[in-house]
């Protein structure tokens, strides 16, 4: 569950996307960010942008690809 004061959590309750990496991991996209879950642990994980107010955009699309790639769309802030 999130928790404002722990990086270990998710962002947000509300999930818009998942995806599970060839690693196995698992990548969640919700209204406040991005998170990964690995090694029983959520770490929220910024997109590479330098707009800060997208960094933790509404994440909803996530595309893992077999080369080991994680795609996110955010909503009004494009593809990361």
């Amino acid at each position: 569950l999130p928790n404002a004061d722990s990086p270990a959590s998710l962002p947000s309750r509300v999930v818009a996307a998942l995806a599970v990496d060839r690693r196995g991991r698992l990548w969640v996209g919700t209204d406040d960010g991005l998170a990964r879950h690995d090694a029983g642990r959520f770490a929220r994980v910024r997109l590479n942008t330098t707009d800060s107010a997208a960094a933790d955009h509404y994440v909803s699309a996530l595309l893992a690809t077999r080369d080991g790639a994680v795609w996110a769309g955010a909503d009004g802030a494009g593809l990361y």
